[in-house]
């Protein structure tokens, strides 16, 4: 039994060290993923200084990169933080909407915890938008780099909405 239980042990132990390596790679990898975006952020603060505004997509997905290389270590660690908060209440709320929209019957246990995910979910979309809107330096820097290259403004207005048209009556 002793045996048994030191090799039970031994196997959690390895499973978990096996999980933080896991997690350490992830983390790495999202680091080099911020840094290389990073890195491109220094266009966008120059195109700022001229007073250049983007005539394309690629070139306002380029000054988002160049702005986002000016930041400092602190101010991309902000970033990830807030966006990281804001797409993980998106995906949630995503989730239990997708759930909500399946059930005809909405009374169910399941049913109320998925509604009251969504409506957990969305306070917290709302202040991760706040601080990504307010960045380090009350600069909107980080709305710019967050939506401009991405799908995030169309999934929220998907959510939000119920994939109804911007500026629409919705009779729903």
């Amino acid at each position: 039994e002793e045996a048994a239980a030191k090799k039970a042990t031994e196997e959690e132990e390895a499973a978990r060290k096996a999980a933080e390596e896991e997690a350490a790679k992830k983390a790495a990898e999202e680091a080099a993923a911020a840094a290389a975006a990073a890195a491109a952020s220094s266009s966008a603060a120059k195109a700022r200084e001229l007073s250049f505004a983007p005539d394309t997509k690629s070139d306002a997905n380029d000054a988002a990169e160049l702005m986002m290389k000016q930041w400092s270590v602190h101010t991309r660690k902000v970033y990830d933080d807030n966006l990281q908060k804001f797409d993980q209440n998106l995906l949630l709320a995503e989730a239990a909407a997708e759930f909500l929209k399946s059930q005809k019957k909405r009374d169910s246990i399941k049913a109320r915890a998925k509604l009251t995910e969504l409506f957990e979910t969305l306070p917290k979309i709302a202040e991760a938008i706040d601080l990504l809107n307010k960045g380090v330096h009350g600069t909107h820097d980080f709305m710019v780099a967050a939506f401009t290259k991405s799908d995030r403004l169309p999934r929220l207005h998907t959510l939000l909405s119920a994939g109804a048209p911007i500026g629409e009556d919705n009779d729903q």
